[in-house]
């Protein structure tokens, strides 16, 4: 049975470009060729996105007035265009999948920093590191597939992967 998992995070990226999302892909099926019959799920590419901070977790409450704070404070944002990029895959704990980013202007640190700071009600536990989630791996997948997997992770660890500029 699927967890309910109520994450309200920012995005953008939502589109990137055709070859971004290709390259993705293209680490998506990798990883799926090591699962094969294993019970997982990817994102969509039309759903892809560079997660800057997480607004609720799932086992938070959510206040619908804070909508409207958020949608304030994001119009005062006013960072120039940057260039996402990602290099390296992560598959964490538990299961979840992600395309591990950087700009090398620091833009995405420097939204969350100032959103941290504006908005009190932001949780307290945050990534470190830009990403773009790719999908989570739903089951335990055995020792076998467990090493094939981790040997390809380390390879795609060290790849640049694909790039992306990042417009609003």
């Amino acid at each position: 049975v699927p967890k309910r998992l109520e994450v309200f995070a920012l995005l953008s990226g939502l589109p990137f470009s055709k070859k971004f999302c290709d390259n993705l892909v293209a680490a998506q099926d990798k990883i799926s060729n090591v699962l094969n019959d294993s019970l997982h799920y990817w994102v969509l590419p039309a759903n892809f996105g560079v997660e800057y901070c997480v607004i609720k977790w799932p086992k938070e409450e959510w206040d619908e007035s804070r909508e409207a704070v958020i949608k304030n404070e994001l119009t005062t944002l006013d960072y120039p265009p940057f260039r996402l990029n990602i290099k390296g895959i992560q598959i964490n704990p538990d299961g979840c999948v992600i395309a591990r980013g950087y700009d090398e202007a620091g833009t995405i640190f420097k939204i969350r920093e100032h959103l941290k700071e504006t908005l009190s009600f932001l949780p307290k536990k945050q990534s470190g590191w830009a990403h773009v989630p790719l999908g989570r791996i739903l089951e335990p997948i055995g020792s076998s597939k467990f090493n094939d997997l981790k040997q390809l992770v380390n390879i795609l660890s060290n790849d640049f992967i694909t790039t992306d500029k990042i417009n609003s």
